[in-house]
């Protein structure tokens, strides 16, 4: 008779999420048909039916020092799947014996930062049971992705929390558009490899927590009409602006050059990610000045004879406090602006969006309630009005890294980005002073996640 097996079935984006992406089977080799984990999660495997040889599989994963899942054993010829299950359970049971050398993993939320000085949302994170998803799901994550700076767990804990969130989400999208990521360079943070592409990315962050008192939706408030049409463009201009006058100099090199410069990049695509963090909900009213400043319009839309007809408007500039003038059309104005070739944003990229996914994945351990409301685009033809978005979070889910993903073309660049590299996101072009979209069915942008906090 059968002993209990000591496997459990898990889905292919909890295996993903666990290995990696990038250790799959190669697609014209074989097909991924199952997919296990040991009941402590120590230990994964999966069963791929081969399209060769017409049979099946298995390969079982194990962690290795540091967290990260390492391939452990591999068998192949197995006629059934059932026969390669059998060989997971056994490898497994043999691994289970084994004496297990001392962690390493990074100790993300073990404080090395002062109390005093730690940030708040990294405490709240850290602290409050309601938000135990993420931070479970982020220490998951974090054995996969590489610290070239070595700073990464005093920034993450303090003042730097916004912009490294902002790149572990990032790293998250990538994994999940199958790019291959390399971040052996300290700069820019991400290079994308795909087939013949190669594309640099820089992650930047607008940020500005001293007013923190609590995320909850009591605090949400949208500014007055002139900071939404005036000031917040200026705060996405002085991100990309810095982004683009920045240089570095690489280990070994005596020269300091831009991001677009560095080795491997000259000639390719460069990117900046940004995201804005600088008050409690700015992301969900903040997304339709970054368009502006990019392209230098406004709209106006209006049903005429039931047809929608869109209006561009020009925005010449803006006006900072002391009275200088900033041009909007920031494609068209800024020094360097050719060798940018699109900027990336997604205003539901934020730590509601690990805390959700986390929940999905089964992370949650407190049995939060959390309920995700929003607006996302209607694709109604003549549509006037978003669509809304609201439902329970809960396991089994399945919310995408990508949902909510904008890239802005630039429409003078001197390297274009293929969209294909970002096949699940919202691609923006201008085109006769208008704007062209090509959006997923899917396209989220804007949405509040509440948590109901359950009585002590």
């Amino acid at each position: 008779m059968e002993s209990i097996s000591p496997i459990k079935n898990i889905t292919k984006r909890t295996f993903d999420k666990y290995r990696g992406v990038f250790s799959g089977i190669p697609l014209l080799l074989g097909q991924e048909i199952a997919w296990f984990s040991d009941n402590e999660e120590k230990k994964i495997a999966t069963i791929f039916f081969d399209r060769i040889d017409s049979n099946y599989s298995a390969i079982v994963f194990e962690r290795d020092v540091f967290g990260c899942f390492k391939q452990a054993d591999l068998e192949i010829d197995f006629p059934t799947p059932e026969d390669a299950r059998q060989w997971i359970i056994k490898i497994m049971n043999q691994h289970a014996s084994k004496n297990r050398a001392q962690s390493k993993k990074l100790e993300l939320f073990k404080d090395i930062v002062a109390t005093g000085k730690q940030n708040p949302i990294y405490k709240q994170l850290k602290n409050e049971p309601e938000w135990n998803s993420a931070k479970n799901l982020i220490n998951e994550i974090i054995p996969l992705y590489t610290d070239i700076d070595g700073n990464f767990i005093q920034q993450f804990q303090s003042d730097g929390f916004d912009q490294r969130l902002w790149e572990l989400y990032l790293f998250n999208y990538f994994n999940e558009e199958y790019l291959e990521i390399d971040r052996s360079k300290s700069s820019p943070d991400f290079v994308l490899k795909k087939d013949k592409y190669v594309v640099g990315v820089e992650a930047v962050t607008i940020s500005n927590r001293t007013d923190f008192k609590n995320e909850s939706n009591a605090n949400y408030k949208v500014p007055d009409e002139n900071y939404l049409l005036n000031d917040m463009p200026l705060l996405w201009s002085s991100a990309l602006f810095n982004k683009l006058e920045h240089k570095s100099q690489d280990k070994g090199k005596s020269e300091k050059v831009h991001y677009w410069e560095k080795d491997g990049l000259v000639g390719k695509p460069f990117v900046i990610a940004v995201q804005d963090f600088h008050r409690e909900f700015s992301m969900t009213w903040s997304q339709n000045s970054l368009s502006e400043l990019l392209y230098g319009f406004r709209y106006q839309s209006n049903l005429e004879n039931g047809n929608l007809v869109i209006t561009p408007q020009k925005v010449e500039s803006y006006t900072k406090i002391n009275g200088t003038k900033i041009s909007s059309g920031f494609f068209f104005s800024q020094p360097n602006a050719k060798y940018l070739s699109a900027v990336i944003a997604n205003p539901l990229g934020t730590l509601s969006k690990f805390n959700r996914i986390g929940k999905e994945l089964g992370y949650d351990k407190n049995n939060t309630i959390m309920v995700h409301r929003g607006l996302c685009y209607n694709h109604e033809e003549n549509a006037t009005k978003p669509k809304s978005l609201e439902y329970l979070v809960k396991e089994g889910k399945n919310e995408k890294w990508g949902d909510g993903v904008v890239v802005y073309h630039n429409p003078n660049c001197l390297y274009p980005l293929d969209e294909e590299l970002f096949p699940n996101a919202c691609h923006y072009r201008l085109k006769n002073d208008l704007l062209e979209t090509r959006t997923p069915p899917f396209s989220p942008f804007s949405s509040i996640t509440t948590i109901i906090k359950r009585e002590k």
